[in-house]
């Protein structure tokens, strides 16, 4: 992003004006406030086992899992829920450690 800023500067003040630059800029600055632009993200998925997934149910979270994450070292799993309500799970024991909404 750094770099389409800084090139269109450089254009800017050498009096060049690339229409095409502009309106794909404002074409991704209005997608992106409205909430329906998309990235690729996750290009070179290559799919998951099934044999080795858990589904893991929380009565805490009573709405939509909007976001989960695995902490750096791989202790624990946290999730989010469009009821304000984070989760903080142990991965290898699967029991409920924390929970705040």
């Amino acid at each position: 992003m750094a770099v389409v800023l800084f090139a269109e500067r450089e254009r800017a003040e050498g009096g060049v004006i690339d229409k095409a630059v502009i309106e794909n800029r404002l074409k991704g600055d209005y997608l992106e406030e409205s909430g329906r632009i998309r990235k690729a993200v996750a290009d070179q998925y290559t799919g998951y086992d099934a044999d080795n997934i858990k589904v893991l149910r929380c009565k805490e979270q009573n709405q939509t899992v909007t976001c989960v994450v695995i902490s750096a070292d791989g202790k624990h799993i946290f999730s989010g829920s469009k009821d304000a309500v984070i989760v903080k799970c142990k991965c290898d024991y699967q029991s409920l450690l924390h929970f705040s909404g």
